[in-house]
């Protein structure tokens, strides 16, 4: 019995390091929906796809870091369950949000690239003229402190914003008009709810806070990553116009219209996504 466990024990530990969720990978990646995330999977090399409690992965490698994909399902709840799970099942040293935005910052154009240096949720506490606050802020009970209002991206991933510029050149954007030009890549503050579009009240706020963008996800992730101290960063492509009075003119003008701008944005949210997981050190 003790001779077939000691013949077998080289299995056991292939068995124990490959699915142990203690070792940690790279990056884990998270996207609302499988077209945000679809090129990424695609450059992934070596993949396996790994289901655990009933959440599907898609394992890789993407230069020489290990890559974990999952697909969260639209909205901060869905994003908060899926990142939570991500931590406990691989651990991963750095997650990044791969998709598509409404712009507020009118200097962007379709297919720009926000990367988010700050991150809050309009649904929660008072947005007032200048900042989101609530008044009574208790202890997060993870934590032990009190939950900041914005959170911050990693520093150092943006750092890599440079870097990202200088090799954007094949990313093409464009405006209301279908001029195009070079896709920038820029940090800024993003705002997030779960119920869009705007009112036009909430959309002069967001300008009075500097805002370049708002989805329906962001804030719940990285609430996530704050309460387990994980390295986090929201990269946003623009798909249309959060402005309710401007709203038609990057959108509505037929369903092909709508798609091509959608696509542009996931698609530029996810060419810069692989570059930053490539330039990161």
């Amino acid at each position: 019995m003790f001779n077939e466990f000691f013949r077998r024990l080289p299995l056991y530990f292939f068995i124990v390091f490959f699915t142990s969720s203690v070792f940690a990978v790279d990056f884990g990646i998270i996207s609302a929906v499988q077209g945000e995330s679809m090129l990424i999977q695609q450059t992934l090399t070596n993949t396996a796809t790994k289901t655990i409690n009933g959440v599907t992965y898609l394992q890789g490698v993407l230069g020489n870091k290990s890559v974990v994909v999952v697909v969260s399902g639209i909205g901060n709840t869905d994003v908060t369950v899926a990142a939570t799970r991500l931590i406990s099942d691989f651990n991963p040293a750095h997650i990044l949000f791969s998709g598509s935005a409404g712009k507020v910052d009118a200097k962007l154009n379709i297919g720009d690239v926000i990367l988010g240096q700050e991150s809050f949720s309009l649904d929660y506490g008072n947005q007032t003229a200048m900042k989101p606050s609530i008044e009574v802020i208790e202890k997060n009970p993870i934590r032990k402190s009190e939950e900041p209002l914005v959170f911050s991206g990693d520093k150092k991933l943006l750092k890599l914003i440079a870097e990202l510029n200088a090799s954007s050149q094949l990313l093409r954007s464009h405006d209301a008009d279908g001029k195009t030009f070079n896709a920038k890549i820029l940090p800024g503050k993003i705002a997030s709810s779960d119920s869009l579009p705007l009112v036009k009240e909430q959309f002069k706020r967001l300008k009075k806070f500097s805002v370049r963008g708002i989805e329906m996800e962001g804030a719940g992730l990285m609430k996530v990553c704050w309460m387990f101290k994980k390295s986090c960063l929201l990269v946003r492509g623009v798909s249309n116009a959060a402005d309710p009075a401007g709203y038609s003119s990057t959108t509505n003008k037929n369903e092909a219209w709508n798609k091509e701008n959608e696509r542009l944005g996931e698609i530029n949210a996810a060419k810069t996504t692989i570059k930053i997981i490539k330039f990161s050190s």
